[in-house]
């Protein structure tokens, strides 16, 4: 499966979507970028993101306006991977599979 020859024929399956989708993220610099294989059928991307602590919570920037200015915060970096499957259209959903009913094997 390579890269071109799925972009010149416009058309594949879910591996051949996702093997494109993760040489375009490690093309773009994404090196942490991995292609997820589930043996029972499935493959889709993920990669890591680096995250300021704050980028976990939900957004409280109006409540954080009405907040005490004279404290500071304090973010320390995390990471985490992101899934991406190209074929559902989803991004960082990482119960997809478990919602269609479907037993996953264990990942590591």
């Amino acid at each position: 499966n390579s890269a071109a020859k799925i972009m010149e024929q416009r058309r594949g399956r879910c591996g051949e979507y996702a093997m494109l989708l993760f040489r375009l993220l490690r093309a773009l610099g994404h090196h942490d970028a991995r292609w997820v294989v589930d043996w029972a059928d499935h493959v889709w991307a993920e990669t890591l993101l680096l995250l300021d602590d704050n980028d976990n919570d939900n957004d409280n920037s109006a409540a954080d306006a009405d907040a005490d200015t004279t404290t500071t915060t304090t973010t320390t970096p995390s990471s985490r991977f992101v899934h991406m499957d190209p074929c559902e259209a989803a991004l960082d959903h990482n119960l997809l599979y478990q919602e269609w009913g479907k037993k996953q094997p264990l990942f590591l």
